[in-house]
């Protein structure tokens, strides 16, 4: 008797070779093969789940190289500080509606959850950014900034950031597996997770305070709504008082 726990022999996708590998069975001294753990079933459900990520291998990866690309074309100039974008003004209009945009979701889940003062907390202090744009004059200057810091950050984010992406796989899986009464929005998730780590980038590489408020705002957004994810009670409790820490 052979005990396979893999389902390897249910499903010629598993091995190219099964048909062969079965008909020798009998002179091997095999004569009933089990699988205790998986049917044929299961194995083309996780087969099937295998494929659903394949883009967050590959945005990892992407994420990764990339970086590695951007710090080699650094280097190759000499590894000198670089500033970037002097003249913003449509990017700053672009990122005061983004902002507005924020406040008007958290103020929506703040008074659909009865948690008025991160509300009232999320519209003064945008309003006090958006008052500060309009009324201030500020010289020309650089809003980006690439020199050793920024492009040890960005290594750390990519790489760090990649790896959580590429091990938060398996755990999803997991965690679904095993928690049958939440509803699967790993998408969600893991688009979330990559919005995240393009915020972190735009927040290292800021050297205007507004702009690394803004990339602050939407990673201290995507934080909520993550700790947030199975949308139970505690779990809404918990993102909104880190919510509240981060604003």
């Amino acid at each position: 008797m052979l005990f396979d726990s893999h389902a390897h022999y249910d499903d010629a996708r598993f091995d190219p070779d099964r048909d062969a590998l079965l008909s020798s069975m009998p002179q091997r001294g095999v004569s009933l093969i089990m699988n205790a753990a998986c049917s044929v079933e299961s194995s083309k459900e996780s087969a099937k789940l295998a494929n659903r990520y394949d883009f967050v291998y590959a945005a990892a990866g992407i994420l990764m190289a990339f970086t590695l690309f951007f710090l080699g074309a650094w280097l190759n100039q000499g590894g000198q500080t670089i500033l970037l974008y002097v003249r913003t003004e449509a990017a700053d209009h672009a990122m005061l509606a983004g902002e507005f945009l924020l406040m008007g979701l958290i103020v929506f889940l703040s008074v659909r959850h009865k948690k008025y003062p991160i509300a009232l907390l999320s519209v003064v202090q945008t309003c006090l950014v958006a008052w500060v744009e309009s009324r201030t004059e500020f010289p020309e200057a650089a809003h980006m900034q690439i020199d050793c810091l920024a492009m040890l950050m960005c290594i750390i984010i990519a790489f760090v950031g990649g790896l959580i992406c590429i091990y938060a796989v398996g755990y999803m899986k997991e965690y679904h597996h095993h928690h049958t009464e939440f509803t699967d929005r790993s998408g969600f998730f893991f688009s979330m997770l990559f919005f995240f780590l393009a915020a972190m980038f735009g927040l290292v590489l800021s050297a205007n305070l507004i702009w690394m408020y803004f990339f602050w705002e939407i990673t201290s957004v995507i934080s909520f709504l993550l700790i947030g994810y199975t949308r139970i009670d505690e779990a809404v409790t918990n993102s909104f008082r880190a919510l509240w820490m981060n604003l």
